[in-house]
């Protein structure tokens, strides 16, 4: 059993007969899903794109973000040290340490 799209007869001659219509309809239909296919197939293809770069950017983010605390980080063990050894007076290792700590908490 075979399903057939239905024709217009032979003997009617007139394009805008009934069959005729059917016809055209079915074929337009037929075009409308294949575009509401590809529209979709396009739309997810977006979206993952998206969702990706999304991705890629808060991985640089949090790299950034580590990399800057790990080097206030250092900063702050240098002053330290130095300020324990006596090759930085007290008062500045102290003031720059303190300067530092608030860099870190506003970052």
């Amino acid at each position: 059993f075979f399903l057939r799209i239905r024709r217009p007869p032979r003997s009617t001659q007139s394009r805008s007969s009934a069959a005729s219509d059917v016809y055209k309809r079915q074929r337009e239909e037929y075009a409308k899903r294949q575009k509401r296919g590809q529209a979709k197939d396009f739309i997810e293809k977006q979206v993952d794109q998206r969702r990706v770069r999304a991705s890629i950017l808060l991985q640089r983010w949090f790299q950034n973000r580590k990399s800057l605390w790990d080097e206030r980080s250092s900063m702050v063990n240098r002053l330290s040290v130095d300020a324990q050894s006596g090759t930085l007076p007290r008062n500045d290792a102290v003031e720059k340490l303190r300067l530092l700590q608030e860099q870190m908490k506003v970052n």
